[in-house]
């Protein structure tokens, strides 16, 4: 896991200097020290919610952020959706066909967003609970993005 603090301009490297020169001052701040490698200063345009995928998307930034798991989302979403653009009769989705090529045996990889797990529907609910179990007894690599994520909402569109 990764704290990720970008800003434009120096703003982003004066937080990082109050937080470690508050946490040196407060005990109960002192357990950040251990945490420190986790914080990863990136640089973005704006301070606004639409930097995040330019974040996550410059290369510098998932070089440090290629063991998290937010790093592997972004890249299967970006497989899929070249993928999608080149070849897509390799590339299904929704529900009904999902659930066919995870059948056959031909599910590489399940791409599937946090919010089917909250449905209303119990009914709904499990039917992708199954799913994803379905695919992981199938081994295919599966990616549970979060809807509050850039990444998890572009997936739901």
């Amino acid at each position: 896991k990764a704290l990720l603090v970008g800003s434009p301009g120096f703003v982003a490297d004066e937080f990082l200097a109050y937080v470690w020169a508050q946490a040196a001052k407060r005990e109960e701040l002192k357990v950040l020290f251990p945490h420190r490698p986790k914080f990863v200063r990136c640089k973005a345009s704006s301070g606004f919610r639409h930097a995040v995928r330019e974040v996550l998307s410059d290369p510098e930034t998932a070089a440090q952020l290629a063991h998290t798991r937010a790093a592997a989302e972004v890249a299967a979403l970006d497989r899929f959706l070249v993928m999608l653009g080149k070849d897509p009769d390799r590339a299904v989705y929704g529900h009904a066909h999902v659930r066919a090529a995870c059948n056959y045996g031909a599910l590489d990889a399940l791409l599937i967003s946090d919010e089917l797990f909250r449905a209303q529907n119990a009914t709904t609910r499990r039917q992708y609970v199954d799913l994803v179990e379905d695919a992981k007894a199938a081994r295919a690599e599966c990616f549970i993005f979060s809807s509050m994520h850039p990444s998890g909402e572009q997936l739901g569109q």
